[in-house]
């Protein structure tokens, strides 16, 4: 995964697992993104939390973010712990100030030199879960709490707001592998409006791909 913003580029690689019951199912994702600035070799590191799918046998379905988001920030010794849907267990009835499913809660921490190495050290392991407690923290440096679907909220002020930033522009890569999906038969002769040919080639394709895998 890689896009580009103004003055920064954001990578990395995850792979997703997920764990289905009779009430949902949660799709966990491992690895993190890398924020990398233009300006200088500063990067940052994401990790992102898990996301849950409920309703899927029976009662209404809803998708939401659990657990946890977790940002390190190596250079300036800062690292953001925020918790997503952090009322789930609470009952609205006792709790007037219950947050909505989508909401979030946490800080932005100032950690010590020797705890920012010891993360590193782990990513470079590839032990990423970038795991940490109230007692690595030296200090709460800012707070931090919104909702996903609307806003993020930093000390008071509002950073970012639904609506108000343009979306990304996908961009192709200028020079793609033959297996990328741009390259696929059936989507050329659906750009040529050829809906037959597209069809035929669809199916080749599948064919193609059920044999594969009876080869491994």
């Amino acid at each position: 995964m890689q896009f580009y913003g103004k003055g920064y580029k954001v990578d990395g690689t995850f792979e997703t697992t997920g764990k289905v019951s009779t009430s949902g199912a949660l799709a966990i994702n491992h690895g993190l993104y890398q924020i990398r600035f233009d300006s200088d070799e500063h990067v940052i590191y994401v990790r992102f939390p898990r996301f849950r799918i409920e309703g899927l046998a029976f009662g209404k379905r809803t998708c939401c973010y659990a657990s946890k988001l977790v940002i390190f920030d190596p250079k300036n010794l800062l690292l953001a712990k925020v918790k997503l849907d952090p009322d789930r267990e609470l009952y609205s009835i006792f709790h007037k100030d219950k947050l909505p499913s989508d909401g979030f809660r946490g800080g932005i921490y100032s950690i010590s030199p020797d705890f920012a190495l010891a993360k590193l050290a782990e990513i470079k392991k590839k032990e990423i879960m970038l795991k940490s407690k109230p007692k690595h923290y030296l200090s709460q440096v800012s707070k931090v709490e919104g909702t996903w679907m609307d806003k993020v909220i930093i000390d008071d002020v509002r950073y970012w707001k639904l609506g108000e930033r343009l979306p990304f522009r996908v961009v192709s890569a200028q020079n793609p592998l033959p297996s990328d999906s741009t390259y696929r038969e059936d989507i050329l002769y659906v750009m040529k409006d050829d809906l037959q040919a597209a069809e035929v080639a669809k199916e080749s394709l599948e064919n193609l791909q059920r044999h594969d895998k009876t080869l491994r």
